[in-house]
């Protein structure tokens, strides 16, 4: 499956959307990518196999344990106004194109880690 670039770009702007709405004022946000292997070892990782891994990186608050669980959950926001329907939409794009996504957080640290599978060279 080829990379459809129009959610691709829609789905990396609205990770960065929620970091810099989350981060506030004086906030960073980083963006790394790399070519990843994922082994059986990996439990709440991808299925096994080559990926490019996307990790963006924002140095706002963190995401409370108790919420964390919820982030990819349709009309889930800790935001009032807000409508919840960022980051499902995310997970919607990244699933369509065979990816996987994680979120890890701390207090000053939340690390999204979007996985999409390699393209073969010969592809």
């Amino acid at each position: 499956m080829l990379l459809d670039p129009v959610q691709f770009e829609q789905a990396v702007l609205q990770i960065a959307q929620n970091a810099a709405q989350a981060g506030g004022p004086g906030a960073r946000l980083t963006i790394g990518i790399r070519n990843a292997d994922a082994t059986d070892a990996d439990r709440d990782g991808p299925p096994p196999g080559r990926y490019v891994q996307f990790v963006f990186t924002d140095s706002g608050p963190g995401i409370p344990a108790s919420v964390l669980p919820h982030v990819f959950e349709p009309f889930f926001t800790t935001r009032p106004g807000q409508h919840g329907m960022g980051l499902p939409i995310v997970v919607g794009i990244v699933k369509r194109h065979r990816g996987f996504l994680q979120v890890t957080s701390r207090e000053g640290r939340t690390q999204v880690a979007l996985w999409l599978p390699a393209a073969d060279a010969d592809a």
